[in-house]
């Protein structure tokens, strides 16, 4: 009748943990997104990716460029 929740270690609870919070707020009739960003920083980044991209900005902008 009802799927078993049974994450196997502390990153499987908390994703499980955010999901049936976020589930919960739906059921009450708020908007909700779970985003897991992962990869978003590192130095494998190239330009393209946001950050990179910012940070190249701000510092074209600080050299008057």
């Amino acid at each position: 009748m009802f799927d078993v929740i049974a994450p196997v270690n502390a990153s499987a609870s908390s994703k499980t943990t955010a999901d049936l919070a976020i589930g919960n707020l739906i059921q009450e009739g708020l908007h909700g997104v779970c985003l897991r960003a992962f990869t978003s920083v590192g130095t494998a980044q190239d330009e393209d990716a946001i950050l990179p991209f910012l940070v190249a900005q701000v510092a074209r902008i600080e050299a008057g460029q």
